[in-house]
């Protein structure tokens, strides 16, 4: 019995050491990529939400998310959504790095694909986790490249994500700075 206490308090502490610090009040960062697709993220704090605003050309990167027509491979989509402030954190070595969680996740995504069709589309996903993560690759031109990308999960239960999306172009060591805090 002593040994459940123990263990069950040093869980406790030991999760709490590691559960990263809270989102400041005004919190705010851009991210864009180097390509044609001209993806962008903007989070910011709006009250007591976390607004996060995805756009980009290249409609491939949402084909989890929503369902495009046949040739429906370039438009532009805008996908927002909020969470709760309080269901995110950062983490602790680097501001741009961000992880909520979110018992039912309402995601708006508006656009139009290949210049004929419209999408305006309201999902539901459940027990989601969104993640704005550092990425490090090797790129097809044999260079190291790193960046950052958005991550929408159904609770890592789906074989693939909802959405992820890069805001980097594999042509430079260092890409990193294409999400500034401000």
């Amino acid at each position: 019995m002593k040994t459940k206490i123990v263990t069950t308090i040093i869980m406790l502490v030991t999760g709490n050491a590691y559960a990263g610090p809270d989102i400041p009040a005004n919190y705010s960062m851009d991210c864009r990529d180097g390509s044609f697709a001209y993806n962008q993220l903007k989070v910011q704090v709006d009250g007591g939400q976390l607004k996060f605003n995805s756009s980009g050309q290249d409609l491939g990167v949402y084909q989890n998310l929503v369902k495009l027509p046949t040739n429906g491979s370039w438009g532009l989509l805008n996908v927002s959504f909020s969470i709760p402030l309080d269901s995110c954190k950062l983490y602790p070595t680097d501001s741009r790095i961000i992880t909520c969680q979110s018992d039912i996740l309402t995601i708006e995504a508006k656009g139009e694909v290949a210049l004929n069709s419209m999408i305006d589309e309201k999902i539901k996903i459940r027990s989601a986790v969104v993640q704005v993560r550092k990425v490090d690759e090797l790129a097809i031109w044999g260079n190291s490249t790193s960046g950052y990308e958005l991550t929408i999960a159904e609770n890592h239960r789906r074989r693939s994500p909802a959405l992820v999306q890069r805001y980097f172009y594999g042509l430079s060591e260092n890409e990193t700075d294409h999400c500034k805090l401000k």
